[in-house]
């Protein structure tokens, strides 16, 4: 059974403001049946399906999760509309808005044409999944954003829709960048339309003007993005890195230390650093403080401020793996006596920290 029945069936009933006993009443089923149903503990069979689509008036495709309409209605190519050719239903809003509708519509209209000439069904779809997922996404975020409905109509929840999504859209992304590798090699490659300045003006004359401005818009933003890069490759030598472990025990499991090393650092109670060569990402061990970790990170923490003649006081990160908060809070006051940040950023490692170096690791970077 797909698994929007037991959500939308219970939702349905809360809709009717009707307790599960009365529900099942008219149902003509036991309480603990629907309750079973709802929870998703048993799977009902088609003339219960039937039953209950009657009975809150909506259609079985709905009840399925086949749909978002309530009637069921499926929507023909034929039936859909196209605000970009009806003259009478002009979408109303600012004039930024109506802009960046017709540059959005007009270039989506020379994508999927060109795609439809090229003939290639996984290439369309492929393409269209690519573009829903990123309307879905956003419209996920305005529909936040508004505050006033119910979050109870998506089947998924917004905790998570963002970075499915993400995971739609790099799914997606990977097919295309292998289908042109592959078309590149291919000797019967796919044919396209002129793809060329010249060619999309004398093929799509009116609705050409809005791609190139969306090309050309996007360009510039990544043109942004690139100077931003520099910028920060140029920051990254004069950046420190570097994580207190509490124990070696996921460094012996993940190979990187002995059995014994492991041993005799446990023993001892050491709590070795691990610093980040910024030339190359590679990570090798520093100073090994001896003690328990809240003797340790104070001394951690005035150590590394102090390694450098000169640091750049705007931003500290305090970054942590499954740590009590009250060694954060003890960091956090030891980065204080020593000098102070114009911004202290307490943030979660990385699952690459995380999973190298164990719970209870907590780093500076500043």
């Amino acid at each position: 059974m797909v698994t929007d029945f037991p959500r939308t069936l219970s939702l349905l009933r809360q809709e009717k403001k009707l307790s599960q006993k009365k529900a099942a009443e008219a149902l003509g089923i036991s309480q603990a049946l629907l309750s079973h149903y709802e929870n998703g503990v048993r799977e009902p069979g088609l003339p219960f399906v039937v039953r209950a689509a009657d009975f809150y008036g909506v259609s079985c495709d709905y009840l399925l999760g086949r749909t978002m309409s309530k009637e069921g209605a499926t929507i023909t190519v034929e039936e859909l509309g196209d605000v970009s050719s009806e003259k009478g239903n002009v979408l109303r809003g600012s004039v930024v808005a109506m802009l960046q509708k017709k540059l959005l519509v007009n270039s989506a209209g020379i994508l999927l044409d060109l795609l439809g000439k090229a003939g290639d069904r996984g290439l369309i779809n492929d393409v269209s999944s690519y573009l829903s997922a990123a309307l879905y996404k956003m419209y996920r975020y305005v529909y936040l954003i508004s505050g006033k409905h119910s979050d109870s109509m998506f089947p998924v929840p917004a905790s998570l829709f963002a970075d499915l999504c993400d995971a739609e859209m790099k799914l997606r992304e990977y097919r295309l960048r292998a289908l042109a590798q592959k078309n590149g090699d291919s000797r019967q490659p796919l044919e396209f339309s002129d793809l060329s300045i010249d060619g999309l003006s004398r093929d799509y004359p009116t609705l050409a003007p809005a791609l190139f401005s969306v090309l050309h818009n996007v360009s510039e933003e990544l043109e942004k993005l690139v100077e931003i890069a520099k910028a920060m490759e140029g920051i990254i030598p004069h950046c420190h890195a570097s994580f207190i472990l509490d124990t070696l025990e996921f460094m012996k499991a993940g190979g990187r230390c002995s059995a014994v090393v492991a041993f005799g650092a446990n023993l001892l109670s050491l709590k070795p650093c691990i610093e980040v060569n910024n030339a190359d990402g590679s990570m090798h061990v520093g100073k090994k403080y001896r003690g328990t970790l809240k003797k340790v990170l104070p001394l951690y923490v005035r150590d590394k401020l102090t390694q450098y003649g000169k640091v750049k006081q705007d931003h500290l990160f305090i970054t942590y793996s499954t740590i009590d908060p009250s060694y954060v809070e003890l960091v956090r006051q030891a980065v204080e006596e020593v000098m102070e940040f114009r911004e202290i950023h307490v943030t979660t490692a990385s699952c690459t920290i995380a999973c190298h170096c164990g719970p209870n690791t907590l780093g500076i970077l500043f």
